[in-house]
């Protein structure tokens, strides 16, 4: 293996332990790893000197954050995910609801049922949009002058032959 691949790794692995991280530690608006489903689909390969990440879907959207249809938090306003027309579906925060324990109450002192409360957090969602977490970004770009030098020597060493 070229010395390159070998700091292309390094680097990788730095920014998915990071990314890794920074799902479990959260901010400070909590956690966004309540199933760990995230965390444990964070990968990289590197093929031809290309570095890639890999994660699930919905990845993307909690690292950049996604515009809501009325208003949209600061952290987000440079995402290019907006909602326009379609709300998440109510069901994606049923296991989430449950797992996060939330059991509110309405005026009469009854518990909400929870197709109610997950339709309640569906369209908060899609009026309000996802803040950006940048659990992935702030890694990436953090590694970055951290191994530049390393990954200019590497492939200098590995393609620049001296006679």
């Amino acid at each position: 293996m070229s010395e390159f691949k070998k700091v292309l790794e390094k680097y990788a692995e730095f920014v998915i332990n990071k990314s890794r991280q920074n799902l479990v530690k959260g901010g400070k608006h909590g956690t966004h790893n309540k199933s760990g489903a995230l965390s444990k689909s964070l990968e990289y390969t590197i093929k031809d000197n290309k570095v890639s990440f890999l994660s699930e879907k919905y990845g993307e959207f909690l690292d950049k954050g996604v515009k809501g249809s009325k208003s949209t938090y600061p952290e987000s306003s440079a995402s290019p995910f907006r909602y326009r027309d379609k709300m998440p579906p109510p069901s994606a925060f049923d296991k989430w609801s449950i797992k996060s324990g939330i059991a509110p109450r309405d005026s009469e002192g009854k518990f909400i049922k929870r197709k109610s409360l997950n339709y309640i957090i569906a369209n908060s969602i899609f009026r309000k949009g996802i803040r950006a977490s940048l659990f992935f970004t702030k890694p990436f770009e953090e590694a970055l002058p951290l191994f530049e030098d390393e990954m200019l020597e590497a492939f200098l060493n590995d393609n620049l032959e001296i006679e």
